[in-house]
């Protein structure tokens, strides 16, 4: 087997067969935005999803509801960066924006935390994009795990908005 080129995402490969070749999974982003966003039912708030952003309003409790976006990664791939693009005009360290990217072990329930970013550790004041490249369980098992982006908002207002995520494998 001898590689003859690389173009982009693929490996060719020349065989006794003849040449063949595959594509390179291990490099790709995936986009979340935020019209997927779903919060649990609880009376005494609103929410607001669409292409451009996601808040949670008048919630009288700390914290907000879960709110969960489903993620489709591809098998086997390594997450190497998790972005999120934020606002909090509050610009109140004690109450931030927590967005998450966890998995969820479908056998048990039980749930990691991937990694993820907040508005307290990054000023996100005015639409701000907050990365990070410490994720812990990179490689992608979609036998095992069903994968999300997980917010969570303390003390929500409309001041404070998710506006997307991306995932960088």
């Amino acid at each position: 087997m001898k590689t003859i080129s690389k173009k982009g995402k693929v490996f060719c490969f020349v065989l006794l067969i003849g040449t063949v070749c595959i594509p390179v999974l291990n490099a790709g982003v995936i986009s979340v935005p935020p019209v997927s966003a779903r919060a649990d039912e609880q009376e005494g708030f609103t929410w607001y999803a669409d292409m451009t952003q996601f808040y949670v309003d008048g919630f009288e409790y700390n914290p907000s509801p879960d709110i969960y976006i489903p993620v489709n990664l591809p098998n086997g791939v390594s997450i190497n960066k998790f972005v999120a693009i934020l606002t909090d005009e509050t610009a109140d360290p004690r109450y931030p924006i927590d967005v998450e990217l966890v998995r969820v072990n479908m056998a048990t329930g039980n749930m990691d935390y991937l990694g993820g970013v907040d508005s307290a550790k990054g000023n996100a004041l005015d639409r701000k994009a907050l990365a990070t490249t410490n994720i812990s369980h990179r490689i992608v098992d979609n036998t095992r795990f069903a994968y999300a982006v997980y917010i969570t908002e303390w003390y929500p207002t409309i001041d404070r908005k998710f506006h997307g995520a991306k995932i960088y494998y």
